[in-house]
């Protein structure tokens, strides 16, 4: 999708559309000044506009459109800012001519087996309530098939060192006009949760751009959030990008060895000193892993002005066994989490 922010401010001007758009193609233009004064011309470039050869006036102010290219026609999708307050009713002008015919939404069948004979078309949708997926049948001239928009969470993988926690996004932008459906409904637009629901019922919020099916069975009915809006990813978690095998003790890291782990392979006491964050200033979120590859003691100490935090303040801080794994983790210039097999 492409996006531009069109402010008029100095006066109105013309954005042409891709000549040679494919479907699915979407263009979002938000005002960035003032279109109800100085209008922004949308020109189609040789395609049509909703099945008109005639170019776009853009003359409201505040709002956001989004021209998407269904394969035949740029249609669209617009979304107005706030209201403000009522002015002064004028008097009633000439009734204007009838605008274009809006596509026709529809209503998702709800199937716990796949749908199939002559009434499946390209376009149709499909909720299956086992795994709360939803599909789009497809067919472009030399095959047909289903395609998942959306459905469950697959299981989790073996997680990695935490990172830093990533600021919170912005809610995405409203998505396009689908295609033309078989029969049906449009979907309910509200912030609220709409009432009296039937089964297949589609419900889009705007607060968060969720789109949710109404579910019904001889237990009872529900939502279920089939898609929504996602945040920027957060920062990727440290993970181990290397391994310092060591049998001499003290040992200390420096800058260089973050994310390493230490393999402690001593019969005799190792010591691990975090250095104080004067002499290696390790950035916060830093994290190394120290194992007890060996039968010595290892132990985990701080130089002067270094303080170590645990779950147990057991002095000295030591690992349980062989083979015990800690995790080391920097929470500020001086502060050190410790965390894992710990005695």
């Amino acid at each position: 999708m492409q996006a531009l922010i069109a402010n008029t401010n100095t006066g109105s001007f013309t954005i042409k559309l891709p000549p040679s758009p494919i479907m699915g193609d979407v263009i979002s233009i938000v005002d960035g000044g003032n279109w109800a004064l100085n209008p922004l011309i949308i020109d189609r470039n040789g395609k049509t506009i909703e099945g008109g050869a005639q170019n776009y006036t853009a003359n409201v102010q505040g709002i956001r459109l989004e021209f998407y290219y269904d394969g035949t026609t740029w249609q669209i999708v617009n979304s107005r800012g706030p209201s403000g307050e009522i002015g002064w009713t004028g008097s009633r002008g000439f009734r204007g001519s009838i605008g274009y015919t809006g596509s026709r939404g529809m209503k998702a069948q709800v199937s716990e087996i796949t749908p199939t004979g002559p009434n499946v078309v390209s376009g149709h949708m499909w909720f299956d309530p086992t795994d709360a997926s939803l599909s789009v049948y497809y067919s472009d001239g030399d095959s047909s098939q289903w395609v998942v928009t959306s459905g469950p969470q697959g299981p989790n993988g073996n997680p990695g060192f935490t990172g830093s926690r990533g600021f919170r996004g912005y809610f995405g932008s409203t998505g396009f006009t689908g295609s033309r459906g078989i029969s049906g409904t449009v979907a309910n637009t509200s912030e609220t949760t709409p009432v009296n629901p039937i089964n297949g019922q589609i419900w889009f919020d705007p607060t968060d751009a969720s789109l949710s099916v109404f579910y019904s069975d001889v237990d009872g009915g529900q939502w279920v959030v089939t898609s929504g809006s996602q945040g920027p990813q957060g920062n990727t978690g440290k993970i181990v990008t290397g391994v310092n095998t060591v049998t001499t003790s003290p040992i200390s890291p420096a800058i260089g060895d973050e994310s390493k782990l230490y393999a402690c392979n001593s019969i005799n006491t190792t010591v691990f000193t975090l250095p104080n964050h004067d002499t290696q200033p390790f950035e916060i979120g830093t994290t190394f892993v120290v194992t007890r590859y060996s039968t010595g003691a290892v132990q985990i100490t701080g130089a002067a002005g270094v303080s170590l935090y645990r779950k147990t303040a057991t002095n000295p801080v030591a690992i349980s066994a062989q083979f015990g794994v800690v995790t080391i983790t920097k929470l500020s210039n001086n502060i050190w989490l410790i965390y894992g097999d710990l005695a």
